[in-house]
């Protein structure tokens, strides 16, 4: 299993607009280290085709979110090409994986 956190960040004062490929005003903001989402992937079926599927414990995105993360996930093949441009060895995937996402915070407040 894999798990990773994703600390929330506040922008209080966000920089808009540029002039000269730089931000026109400064911006200010705020990561809160405890509040997130943590999400984990742990395997299912080692020997079958890659494929992900979202728990039902935790949060479940609404469908377009499920799916553009499984699109996404699906790409291997375009990882592996960047990864080994930077000489970092991949390992081809295989196998159906859950995916599990909790919130400590409402979903879209950060």
């Amino acid at each position: 299993m894999v798990a990773v956190f994703a600390p929330v960040n506040i922008a209080w004062i966000k920089y808009m607009g540029k002039i000269d490929h730089r931000p026109s005003n400064a911006s200010f903001s705020m990561t809160l280290d405890r509040l997130g989402t943590r999400t984990s992937i742990r395997p299912l079926d080692p020997d079958g085709p890659l494929s992900f599927t979202f728990s039902d414990q935790g949060y479940c995105p609404p469908e377009t979110g499920r799916l553009k993360a499984i699109s996404h996930l699906m790409r291997l093949a375009e990882f592996e090409s960047v990864l080994n441009a930077f000489s970092f060895e991949m390992t081809p995937v295989s196998g159906s994986f859950e995916i599990l996402t909790q919130n400590n915070v409402p979903a879209g407040t950060g």
